[in-house]
């Protein structure tokens, strides 16, 4: 039987609408009244805890908020939705008609069916309604503004509107800026009950003398969560008249004393958030010490530590978090009877370990970074005491410890043993003398290591939220197994943190290995926090069961290291970069090795963007890890940094050898590109270390390192490159230089008219994508073939540039300067401009018959799906790349027939057409004209395309030597 698919999860829905940018349809719209306005009713019953609507709009910052005020009007302002999100004041700006719902839904204090929350999408915050109780069709959806002062609760105009205040006042547009009241005389108000907190907060609450407004008010005064703004009444337009008055002296005085009151207000929010600073700040600095003085018993290091980085440097595509609680399992039962959504976000209190360490040592002047095993996932709690861990990334510090006996500068490796050699994952005991079911799991609540968790978990914490949701399943049931397994993964995870931390000690995997292991062979998955091997962690996370069905976008061994978390100063992009590459130690030195991070910057910065930029960089990247991979096998050296230190020169020398393949006996490489390429990368690396030493102030690196590059001046040819390019000359030697035979030419071009006509017949007929590729593919062979340019020039032109090519006449005076044959030509030719080698601009000559078929392909692109972000004119249906002209090449030149087929490429039709050039004698300027349209310079046709030599050799001298044995000149 086939395993039925897990139904969504409201979270998981509302990330799906959310990404989508779509509403549910199950909704409408209607006008209640001149005074509510208008609302969202539900077409259909919904039930408690399922998603309803986003509250769509524009996500500002506050110092945007306090400005778009000013200038907007009191109807704009009331959809100034403003919130607090990573410690930050935000609003969502919705005064914009977009047609969404979420604007729309009226205020019901007491007794809403809805309740707001926060959803965090992309490492975007997104407001949520959520339905805190079942709702029958035909039900208006409603939601608690918050504990303020909203005009309308309370405020009924007296003459013009009558209202019946037993059921609940509601507005479909809500301020939230300040507002003023009316005179008494137009308008009562009375406020009963309890006052709740307020979900939305506010700031100075502005209220009216007693003269204009009668209020009666029991209950406790009303508390704000947060400060924030100040509310003000709106939609004047609705038809409410007894809001449209003359202000008068005495409203002009409260209204500037209200402003001098949100001044005040906000000079002491500024001075609260200066000495919340400072008070991090304290405790960083403590932290900081408290490291100093393990590495001051370590021993003093040359090279500085990484030292811990905050996991929240992990790039915002790369997750989607939720920032509610009672969210560990996708599988959870949102049917409970105990379920409330919450919208006040995570738990203010956080214990001690689940806070982020971030530990910047400024005492050492340089950073050496090596990321461990712990990938960090965003971590779910709903226990009051540890109700919010954070993200957390774990990195341990290479060190360095001076000169080596031998004056060899390298990494302490004996260091960097007893940093690393105490941290190991729990292995399988030995069967023969202990039992292997003895493993034990840490409680997330006591960390205690206990080897019967969900026992211990119900007769300890069963009052806890989440054990008590867990318990409250039967014992068999998939929900109890699930959400019991999250808590153990959780417990391990906080116990893991601890051990990375501390730097000593065992962590617990989900799957002990059979062997004793290091910690930098696991990673953590970010849905569910449990320890993986690395080479494992990508079958998991593809099924996990904690990931959403929305987050499914990548799977595999190269794409599961992007949401790892990283070095705060490396690139976000070259994270990218080095995370995409195939999972192997030689990534793994990647990733760890700061230096090798900066190369792949530089190269970032200083490429113009493309298509292969990135493929270049990585190649680079690897290139410098297998280069230190070597010199860690084969020499003392340690790290990047000491590859580039002048008395480690010979071992450089040896190390390139290594890995590059030299023979000694031979004096030849196997791969003598590959030492050349690394004798580049090592210039640059210096240049780098350079540069680094030179802002952290150390003299002494700099120094080395500008030595290295006189020493690479000097010696490197000798040492390196003269053997490696004697290889590269001597493996053209004997090397066939074939041309291709113009009758496998002209074989090659009528096949391709006859297959043009049958694709574009077909693709008439019958649309399809198969019709489409075919057509696409014989037309592109055809413009190369006939331009002799470069298949991927011709393979990347653009939608853009075919439809916007020049298509007028030429000039009539220059038409009387050419033949006739020429006025012919240029008339039935159409030309493209594109871009060539080196940012050329090249030409493309287009028969009529070229342009049909084009027109033919931009035709059915919607009908042979291609995408509509496909730039590319020769597109792959389906995807976002372009057909290859050389596979395209290598498919026809062996239909056609021809004798010789893999003659017949793109480089060998452009060599023959410039070879053939030279042997018609054509004139200078003639010359000329023909290499620019090749895209070359007349340098290049004088100097390399010219008949061969092994041709003139034995047509021309075996004639002289001949005659040279007949006694005959």
């Amino acid at each position: 039987m086939s395993k039925r698919r897990t139904r969504l999860s409201p979270q998981a829905e509302a990330i799906q609408f959310i990404l989508s940018g779509r509403e549910k349809p199950c909704f409408k719209v209607k006008c209640i009244s001149d005074f509510k306005g208008r609302g969202v009713f539900t077409c259909t019953p919904i039930e408690k805890g399922s998603f309803v609507a986003e509250y769509r709009g524009e996500l500002i910052s506050r110092y945007e908020l306090d400005k778009r005020q000013k200038k907007y009007t009191e109807k704009q302002n009331a959809f100034l939705f403003d919130f607090e999100w990573n410690n930050s004041a935000w609003c969502i700006d919705a005064s914009r008609e977009d047609g969404s719902l979420g604007r729309l839904v009226n205020d019901c204090h007491k007794s809403p069916n809805c309740k707001m929350r926060r959803l965090t999408v992309q490492g975007k915050p997104h407001l949520c309604l959520f339905a805190i109780e079942n709702i029958e069709a035909e039900t208006e959806i409603t939601y608690d503004y918050g504990d303020s002062q909203w005009p309308w609760r309370n405020l009924a105009p007296s003459g013009m509107i009558q209202t019946q205040h037993s059921g609940d006042p509601e507005v479909s547009e809500r301020p939230s800026s300040s507002f003023q009241q009316a005179p008494s005389g137009m308008i009562q108000t009375q406020h009963s009950g309890d006052p709740e907190v307020s979900e939305r907060p506010s700031s100075s609450f502005q209220q009216a003398p007693s003269g204009m407004i009668q209020t009666q008010h029991s209950g406790d005064p009303e508390v704000s969560e947060r400060p924030s703004s100040s509310f003000q009444q709106a939609n004047h337009s609705t038809g409410i008249a007894c809001f449209k008055h003359v202000l008068t002296a005495e409203q002009l005085r409260v209204k500037q004393r209200l402003q001098n009151l949100k001044r005040h207000h906000d000079c002491c929010e500024d001075r609260y958030e200066k000495a919340e600073k400072e008070r991090i700040a304290r405790e960083r600095q403590v932290t900081l010490s408290l490291v100093t003085r393990i590495n001051d018993s370590v021993g003093p290091p040359s090279v500085d530590d990484g030292g811990f980085h905050d996991g929240n440097s992990t790039s915002p595509n790369d997750q989607i978090s939720n920032d509610m609680t009672d969210e560990s399992s996708d599988a959870t039962d949102y049917d409970d009877a105990n379920y409330v959504p919450d919208s006040s976000g995570n738990s203010s209190d956080t214990s001690s370990n689940s806070r982020d360490l971030k530990i910047i040592d400024n005492h050492l002047p340089h950073k050496v970074f090596k990321e461990i095993s712990l990938g960090m996932a965003t971590a779910h709690s709903s226990d009051s005491t540890n109700s919010s861990l954070e993200q957390r990334s774990f990195s341990s510090s290479k060190m360095s410890s001076g000169h080596c006996s031998s004056g060899i500068i390298c990494s302490d490796s004996s260091s960097e043993k007893t940093l690393h050699s105490s941290i190991n994952v729990t292995s399988l005991p030995n069967t023969a003398k202990r039992s292997k079911y003895n493993k034990k799991q840490y409680c997330l609540y006591c960390s205690k290591a206990i080897s019967k968790l969900a026992r211990h978990l119900e007769s300890a914490h069963s009052t806890q939220p989440d054990v008590a949701k867990a318990l409250s399943f039967n014992k068999r049931s998939r929900e109890r197994k699930d959400l019991l397994r999250s808590l153990k993964k959780r417990g391990n995870f906080n116990h893991n943190a601890t051990v990375a931390s501390s730097g000593d000690g065992e962590m617990v995997a989900c799957r002990r290995p059979t062997r004793v292991r290091q910690s930098n062979d696991f990673s953590h998955c970010k849905f569910c926090q449990g320890l993986y091997a690395r080479d494992c962690l990508w079958r998991h996370v593809r099924n996990c069961p904690q990931k959403s069905v929305e987050v499914e976008t990548r799977v595999g061994r190269k794409r599961i290291h992007i949401d790892l978390p990283k070095a705060e100063t490396v690139h976000e992009a070259v994270w990218k970069i080095a995370c995409e590459m195939n999972q192997d130690d030689i990534s793994l030195v990647v990733r760890s090795e700061s230096d090798i991070l900066s190369l792949g910057e530089s190269m970032y910065n200083g490429r113009k963007p493309n298509e292969k930029r990135n493929d270049y960089i990585r190649q680079k990247m690897r290139e410098m890890a297998r280069l230190l991979i070597a010199a860690r096998a084969t020499t003392p050296l340690k790290t990047t940094e000491d590859l580039v230190m002048p008395s480690n020169f010979p071992h450089v020398i040896q190390a390139v050898r290594s890995v590059a393949g030299y023979d000694l006996d031979t004096n030849s490489y196997k791969t003598p590109s590959l030492a050349l390429k690394l004798g580049h990368s090592l210039a640059k690396v210096a240049g780098i270390v350079q540069c680094n030493a030179i802002i952290a102030n150390r003299n002494v690196i700099a120094e080395s390192a500008k030595q290295f590059a006189t020493l690479y001046e000097k010696r490197w040819a000798e040492s390196i490159s003269s053997a490696a390019l004697g290889t590269l000359h001597q493996a053209k030697w004997n090397k066939p230089h074939v041309l291709p035979f113009t009758q496998d030419v002209h074989l090659l071009h009528k096949f391709l008219a006859t297959e043009r006509a049958k694709c574009m017949k077909d693709l008439e007929e019958d649309p399809n994508i198969k019709s489409f590729g075919n057509l696409a593919q014989v037309t592109l062979t055809q413009v190369v073939l006939f331009n002799r340019r470069r298949q991927g020039e011709v393979s990347k032109i653009e939608l853009q540039a075919f439809t916007s090519r020049n298509r007028t006449e030429l000039n009539p005076d220059i038409m009387t300067g050419l033949t006739e044959f020429e006025r012919k030509v240029a008339k039935y030719f159409d030309r493209v401009e594109i871009r060539g080698k080196r940012s050329r601009m090249v030409p493309v000559l287009l028969t009529p018959d070229m342009i049909a078929a084009m027109d033919l392909l931009i035709k059915n692109r919607n009908e042979c799906q291609v995408h509509t972000e496909n730039v590319y004119l020769f597109a792959r249906p389906c995807v976002l790349s372009h057909y290859r002209g050389s596979d395209c090449f290598r498919k026809y030149s062996k239909q056609c027939g021809a004798k010789n087929p893999e003659s017949l490429t793109s480089t060998r039709l452009r060599k023959q057409v410039a070879t053939l050039s030279t042997v018609l004698n054509l004139k200078e300027n003639e010359m000329d004209q023909l290499a620019t349209f090749l895209g070359h310079d007349i340098r290049v046709h004088r100097e390399f395309y010219r008949l061969p030599e092994s041709t003139l050799q034995l047509a021309k001298v075996s004639k002289l030597d001949s005659n040279g044995k007949r006694k005959t000149v």
